[in-house]
């Protein structure tokens, strides 16, 4: 990076800091749309953002005086050299994990919302009796789709998706879910994060409920590299270190949405919920 004191890799996920650069680089009269347009996704992205763990903070919005001055006395091709880098991502494959049971519903649409956004689909199912199994072999037959005998143990179920999942983040998705769109922008979104220096990183989706109650703080998205694991039967949580329930988590609640209208009252009843998580 140069003789530099304060601009550094890690400002590539500072919201502030691409603000100010978008302005310079308009200051600047740069005839470049694309990286103009670059910039301006990046500001985006990071908007997905609604709260995160105060331990991110220095990454995301705090931008020390210093910085605005360093990047005041770069010349405008070094300038462009250093935002050009800190707007380079990698690739990054996503694996989405899926549990079923008697599923024939939903389960299509569920995997419909997510199919362009999978590098790999995993399903495993606990016993389904109706046509869910079915309807994933005939209609998505990339899917992998495994079975296991149901032990009432949710984590069990979560763990040994994870375990089969060879991407380099992990989506856990309900099956009466459904994703909203911008799966581009989670895509990239995800690329953005995958790199980010203090771990182990959780992405909380906001899950929207058929009555309209949303949640916001739902541990689904992770990197595999960060070795998480479920605990709890039956209401199974995400954590790193059992012992300290999840607070050394450093999680990102977002505006990215999954639908979920699995606690409808007729569903409810036709699907028996309530005896199986008693």
């Amino acid at each position: 990076m140069g003789n530099f004191n304060y601009i550094s890799n890690e400002l590539r996920y500072n919201i502030n800091f691409f603000e100010i650069s978008y302005n310079k680089l308009l200051a600047m009269n740069i005839n470049d749309d694309n990286l103009l347009n670059k910039v301006s996704k990046r500001i985006s992205l990071l908007r997905h953002i609604n709260k995160y763990s105060e331990e991110a903070n220095g990454l995301l919005s705090d931008l020390h005086s210093n910085v605005v001055k360093e990047l005041n006395c770069l010349s405008d091709t070094k300038f462009i050299e250093i935002l050009k880098n800190f707007l380079t991502t990698k690739k990054i494959k996503i694996s989405v994990n899926i549990m079923t049971l008697n599923e024939e519903r939903c389960i299509a649409r569920c995997i419909e919302s997510i199919q362009d956004l999978a590098d790999e689909i995993i399903i495993l199912d606990t016993g389904s009796t109706d046509k869910t199994r079915e309807i994933i072999r005939n209609n998505f037959p990339d899917a992998k789709l495994y079975r296991i005998e149901w032990k009432n143990d949710f984590s069990e179920c979560r763990n040994r998706l994870i375990d089969y999942s060879t991407g380099d983040w992990v989506l856990q998705i309900d099956a009466d879910e459904h994703l909203e769109i911008k799966q581009k922008d989670i895509r990239e979104f995800l690329e953005l994060l995958y790199e980010f220096p203090i771990s182990p990183v959780v992405i909380c989706p906001k899950i929207k409920n058929h009555d309209n109650q949303e949640l916001d703080f739902n541990k689904r998205i992770f990197r595999k590299k960060d070795n998480l694991k479920y605990f709890g039967i039956i209401h199974e949580d995400l954590r790193y270190d059992i012992q300290k329930k999840g607070s050394d988590l450093i999680y990102f609640t977002t505006d990215f949405t999954f639908n979920h209208d699995g606690y409808k009252p007729e569903i409810r009843e036709s699907k028996n919920k309530c005896k199986r998580n008693l």
